[in-house]
């Protein structure tokens, strides 16, 4: 163990048994030369079998966290950097925050081969502070809270569609989205959407204003953290920085998008909402304070009616204002 401590991955007895044994006899040598035991005490160290664990005897359960860092990483560094160790990751993920989603999906009560996602995110900076990609502890390549775009419907689009209003100067008409929408030109309204950064489809008229907008969580998130900033979109980030043997290779401060003009800020932020895609096949719920952003969404990864009971809402709601409480 001490010996492999200069570069765990390279030196790792699993990808390289040869190093590690060097590693190991160069402790033993120093050890030997300095008192600390004897060299028939070594010989006997050397001759004792390392008792590696059987990767096959079970697999560790990876984090839903953990494996979502390497997204970034990919981006910003290449293969050899990542493996060869001696690398330090300044993440946005919060140990506490993410445990707390991760709890979160697992225990809510949903319909049978439904699944689920969570995320949340800090408005002022944009740091990602925990994602859940699907219900399983250990999580697939795919995932649901970045990779998922699915309809939001009336309810999770309204305060979008009130914010848009008052960038050109309406009223938003509170609990109608659809009138709030009707005020404004068509195409107007859809790029006035894109700056909240959605990327996914958008419908037309009525239906774009009943909430017909294919986003991921990321993507809502983020909207609403532009709202909760006053028209300020953050970027979002997983990594802060990376360091390697001492030297930083990257380094990321946060960043906005200067998306709306500060008047369009709505006077009242709702602090939660819920809500189903008028398919009804989706289910999202938020939670929004000035430090987090919280979205959840369930459904079926191919697409069909999705009977949520009460008592799951209820569960969802209520694990929503425990993490939205101040420790």
């Amino acid at each position: 163990m001490v010996g492999i401590i200069r570069a765990p991955h390279a030196c790792s007895p699993r990808r390289n048994l040869e190093g590690a044994i060097r590693q190991r006899d160069e402790v033993l040598a120093r050890l030997v030369t300095t008192k600390e035991i004897t060299q028939q005490e070594a010989d006997t160290i050397k001759a004792q079998p390392l008792e590696l664990r059987d990767p096959d005897a079970g697999e560790i359960e990876t984090s839903h966290g953990t494996r979502v860092l390497r997204r970034p990483l990919e981006v910003v560094l290449n293969e050899a950097q990542i493996t060869t160790g001696g690398l330090r990751v300044i993440t946005s993920l919060d140990f506490t925050i993410q445990q707390s989603l991760e709890k979160l999906v697992q225990e809510v009560a949903i319909p049978n081969n439904c699944q689920m996602a969570a995320l949340a995110l800090d408005p002022r900076n944009g740091d990602v502070l925990g994602v859940v990609g699907c219900r399983e502890k250990k999580p697939t390549g795919f995932n649901r809270a970045l990779d998922s775009h699915r309809d939001l419907g009336p309810d999770m689009i309204a305060p979008l569609i009130g914010t848009i209003a008052l960038e050109r100067g309406h009223l938003p008409i509170e609990g109608n989205p659809v009138s709030t929408g009707r005020q404004l030109q068509d195409q107007d309204a859809i790029q006035l959407l894109k700056r909240f950064g959605f990327e996914g489809t958008l419908g037309r008229g009525d239906d774009l204003y009943r909430g017909t907008l294919s986003v991921s969580l990321l993507e809502l998130a983020t909207a609403y953290a532009t709202i909760l900033q006053s028209g300020s979109r953050p970027v979002p980030v997983f990594v802060r920085e990376l360091i390697q043997n001492e030297k930083s290779l990257f380094r990321r401060p946060p960043a906005f998008f200067p998306a709306f003009d500060e008047h369009s800020r709505l006077k009242r932020i709702p602090r939660q909402l819920n809500g189903t895609s008028l398919s009804k096949s989706d289910y999202w719920a938020a939670a929004l304070s000035p430090e987090i952003v919280i979205v959840v969404w369930i459904g079926y990864d191919q697409p069909q009616v999705l009977d949520l009971t009460g008592k799951s809402k209820t569960q969802i709601s209520q694990k929503l204002t425990f993490l939205l409480t101040p420790n």
